[in-house]
């Protein structure tokens, strides 16, 4: 069964895709395991104090952190690297918001939790689906044509739209023939 904490990214996955109906093609568990193989951890990443203007006085109590999309139930910290109670904020973890209900004193606030990629699970399920209506055949009868293949088409053009909008990936790679000279 998917995480409970996972719920509101389950479902928007489903609405990205199209399968937020009353029998979808995928479960949420499914939909789930596509979202953890674009999981990103986060350990004590500090968060963008947010300023605010209160009677002269700047104050600090909302902070954010650079990529939206986090599993709810993140855990701050704060200067001294000590867990802050969550009844002391509230959170919008799809924003990546913490809002604090009193002003902080020194705006020095660290997360630790997941953020996920939604686009790039969506692709992958997208993709998945396309690959179960490749296998179905067109069918015609007199004036009438069935193109079960249109289907899929559509699946993968949705699956290559969602690819376009992932978080860039970077990977470091090296050569061996470079910097090897003959003698």
């Amino acid at each position: 069964m998917a995480r409970s904490t996972m719920q509101a990214l389950i479902t928007r996955v489903y609405r990205m895709i199209g399968d937020d109906t009353s029998d979808p093609e995928f479960s949420g568990d499914e939909v789930q395991t596509a979202l953890d193989r674009y999981k990103t951890l986060h350990r004590f990443e500090q968060l963008r104090a947010v300023p605010d203007m209160t009677g002269g006085t700047v104050t600090f109590s909302e902070f954010c952190a650079p990529c939206p999309d986090w599993e709810t139930g993140a855990t701050l910290y704060d200067n001294t690297y000590a867990a802050i109670d969550s009844a002391d904020f509230t959170e919008d973890a799809q924003a990546a918001i913490w809002t604090f209900d009193t002003a902080v004193e020194v705006p020095i606030i660290f997360a630790s939790g997941q953020s996920y990629d939604l686009y790039g699970a969506a692709a992958d399920l997208l993709e998945s689906w396309a690959s179960k209506h490749a296998r179905k055949a067109d069918m015609s009868d007199g004036s009438q044509s069935l193109k079960r293949s249109q289907m899929a088409e559509g699946l993968r053009k949705s699956a290559a739209d969602m690819r376009r909008q992932m978080r860039p990936v970077s990977v470091r790679m090296s050569r061996s023939d470079v910097g090897a000279r003959n003698a």
